[in-house]
């Protein structure tokens, strides 16, 4: 009973693997919001340039 409450996964044979995964999926949603950011800041200053 008290295996399964405190039962982490580190004893999952794959845990590098998840934890790598994880990060390049971490890192992916940061350079997809990184872009996304940056091409806002440039289209709104490229399509209104007289201020509106």
């Amino acid at each position: 009973m008290f295996e399964t409450a405190l039962h982490l996964g580190t004893e999952h044979p794959n845990l590098l693997w998840l934890f790598v995964a994880g990060m390049l999926c971490f890192g992916g949603g940061l350079a997809v919001g990184l872009v996304s950011r940056l091409r806002d800041r440039f289209s709104d200053t490229a399509a209104a340039p007289d201020g509106e």
